[in-house]
């Protein structure tokens, strides 16, 4: 991948350079000191509610909300700006990373949490590959010798009908580690695990009898969701969203398709994946469409969406599971699938903002992640309608810059205890997301960092 800097193409978001060039820089300073993220990131007020207990985001070792991260980060103000040597500050977070994966009595595998996380930020601070070439052998070797194993028992859950969402999902499963592996196609023994990859999904694309209905094999029974899911989904799920539903592993599919992998049934199952998600198109009330969250089996059984409420995020709702559907269009031509995409994200920016369902500035679920995939879009289309959202986004992330925050913003989070502003420094759900957004506007394609988004 040739990094070069292209522009959007217009001159007003040009004049946010000033600010944002100030974001990025006071950022990159506050993020130097390892001990002090570590210190207000655990910090005891710093958490959520979540089945029915204290969830701290923070995890040191971790792409989403740790030091990996922060390495993705360091590596792209290393191209904005490159005269300042922020490649040396990421390397030592690239060595505390691996510091702190090291210490786990159980390793694992996946990109959000694991080991794949690691190798992705060594990956995004290696200049396209031209340095950290054993680190990276080291870690790919490490990976491809669990993924037999394991390819295995997400094969066996499928076969008895218990499928998790971690097994084939963006932030814990297939999907996200096959999107990592693609970076080292041409390796024959990598490409031979992407093949088995290739090979599970097309398993997993077939469907089961459950009782007296024919449903999907990426079907999650209710014992295996959380506890808070099961309260909601006492029959089981199926899961719409980017981060972790099958769009997931039809983006993976999608690149691995463009990327020129030929495979018995892989063509097929980006078509039936497609295919299905799109017949659950819903219409809102200003006429535009939208996609459901999560389906619960009895939705799925009757033909008929209970639950229409709608997000307009990467993790959950029709922006993230709309890039899927283009990505999957540009694979197979499909142009209906395509227009179809742009349709949605129009859709998306003439609802009311209120009706959004979010409000903070962060990636996973606010504004930051919508304004990435807009822009995405924005590019591909060349429509001149989404310029407008485009600033206006913008400007809304840029007025919840707070100089008093430790990171610069704070995540906004609801939970059973009401609002909280949460001081995180990921790349998920922190201000690490906010500032590689903010500066791909300015500067894109300085790096490849979305790709572990799966959203290019």
């Amino acid at each position: 991948m040739k990094l070069t800097e292209q522009p959007l193409g217009f001159v007003e978001i040009r004049e946010f350079r000033p600010q944002i060039e100030k974001i990025l820089q006071e950022l990159g300073s506050r993020l130097k000191n390892a001990e002090e993220i570590e210190r207000i990131a655990t910090s005891e007020e710093n958490y959520l509610i979540a089945n029915n207990g204290k969830y701290y985001p923070w995890k040191a070792g971790s792409l989403s909300s740790g030091y990996p991260g922060i390495c993705v980060y360091y590596s792209l103000m290393d191209h904005y700006f490159p005269d300042d040597n922020w490649a040396s500050v990421g390397h030592d977070f690239l060595s505390r990373s691996i510091n702190v994966i090291k210490s786990y009595d159980e390793l694992n595998i996946s990109l959000w949490s694991g080991l794949t996380g690691i190798g992705f930020a060594a990956y995004a601070l290696s200049k396209n590959g031209t340095s950290y070439q054993g680190l990276l052998k080291q870690i790919n070797d490490l990976i491809l010798s669990k993924t037999g194993k394991l390819l295995d028992i997400s094969l066996n859950n499928v076969q008895k009908g218990s499928v998790y969402v971690q097994d084939y999902d963006v932030i814990s499963g297939w999907a996200g580690i096959g999107r990592y592996l693609l970076l080292f196609k041409d390796i024959p023994e990598v490409k031979v695990t992407l093949l088995n990859i290739i090979d599970y999904f097309v398993a997993l694309s077939h469907h089961r009898i459950i009782g007296e209905n024919t449903v999907p094999n990426w079907y999650v029974p209710s014992q295996n969701l959380s506890p808070d899911e099961k309260l909601r989904f006492k029959n089981g799920y199926f899961n719409l969203g980017l981060a972790h539903g099958i769009p997931g592993p039809l983006a993976f599919l999608s690149q691995a398709y463009i990327d020129g992998f030929e495979a018995k049934g892989l063509k097929e199952t980006i078509q039936h994946f497609g295919e299905w998600i799109l017949q659950w198109e819903l219409k809102d009330e200003y006429g535009g469409i939208y996609l459901p969250l999560i389906l619960g089996l009895g939705e799925v059984s009757s033909q008929k969406v209970e639950n229409k409420a709608h997000k307009e995020a990467w993790c959950y709702g029709t922006p993230g599971l709309m890039r899927a559907i283009w990505l999957a269009g540009k694979a197979l031509k499909n142009e209906e699938w395509k227009s179809k995409a742009i349709e949605s994200y129009k859709s998306t920016l003439l609802r009311p903002q209120e009706s959004w369902d979010i409000y903070s500035p962060t990636f996973c679920h606010g504004y930051a992640g919508l304004l990435h995939l807009t822009s995405l879009i924005y590019q591909d289309s060349k429509d001149d309608f989404f310029k407008k959202s485009i600033i206006n986004l913008t400007r809304d992330i840029i007025k919840m810059y707070d100089e008093s925050s430790p990171f610069l913003f704070h995540d906004l989070q609801i939970d059973s205890e009401g609002n909280k502003r949460l001081n995180l420094p990921g790349l998920l759900d922190g201000s690490v997301g906010i500032g590689l957004v903010l500066a791909t506007l300015i500067k894109p394609n300085l790096i490849p960092w979305d790709i572990c988004l799966l959203t290019n």
